[in-house]
């Protein structure tokens, strides 16, 4: 299993997170942290390690519309992060938009002792401004639960 980092919140302020897309061999990490009690709760309904690789093994290409991050503080890994086009998003999730540059992030913490300490927002602040490096990119929007306060 991948070593995290549990880091109180002003050592957090003085780094950077760095993003890195995922990879084939992070699928079993994935698929661990995916099945966490506080992850679980608000995230994916793959749970087998077959089942989240036949998930997320196609947003590996460089064709999909939903890119994968795992991000990094300090060389630990502490969060996953995801961006997906809001035109190409399944569901009807976003019918009303028609602009191909509007990205939607979802992410989570997998070390539930990292909620509330500043490290999301720290990790999602630092994904915007990544994200906007690209010029395609015209505006991001997040959705998240309005009853999760994590």
């Amino acid at each position: 299993m991948v070593q995290e980092a549990a880091l109180c919140e002003n050592k957090v302020d003085s780094m950077s997170v760095r993003f890195q897309r995922l990879t084939e061999a992070d699928i079993v990490t994935q698929s661990e942290w995916l099945n966490r009690p506080h992850v679980a709760e608000w995230w994916d309904a793959c749970k087998s390690v077959a089942e989240v690789r036949a998930k997320y093994l196609p947003r590996l290409t460089d064709t999909s519309t939903v890119v994968p991050y795992f991000a990094y503080l300090d060389g630990l890994p502490i969060g996953y992060i995801q961006s997906h086009v809001a035109t190409a998003t399944a569901n009807g999730w976003w019918p009303d938009e028609h602009d191909p540059g509007v990205r939607v992030i979802d992410q989570f913490l997998p070390d539930g002792q990292s909620l509330g300490q500043g490290l999301d927002t720290q990790m999602v602040r630092e994904f915007v401004q990544f994200l906007f490096e690209d010029p395609t990119v015209t505006r991001i929007q997040a959705d998240p639960a309005p009853n999760n306060y994590q």
